[in-house]
C-alpha cells in the first residue's frame, strides 16, 4: 500500500470521526454504523503496518 492510499484512509477515518462527533446522542443507529466503517479502516491500516514491520 502506498504513501497515497494511506492518507486517504486516514483522512475517511477523519471524516467518519467529525460525522461521529456532530452526531446527537439519541442517534446510536447512526453513531454505531460510523464507528465500524471507521474501525474497518483503522483494521486495513493496522493490518498494512504490520506487514511493513515484519517485512512482508
Amino acid at each position: 500500500m502506498n504513501e497515497k492510499k494511506i492518507d486517504l484512509y486516514i483522512d475517511e477515518i477523519k471524516k467518519y470521526q467529525k460525522q461521529i462527533n456532530n452526531l446527537p446522542d439519541i442517534d446510536k443507529v447512526s453513531r454505531i454504523n460510523l464507528l465500524s466503517k471507521q474501525l474497518t479502516l483503522i483494521g486495513i491500516l493496522s493490518s498494512e503496518y504490520a506487514k511493513q514491520y515484519k517485512g512482508y
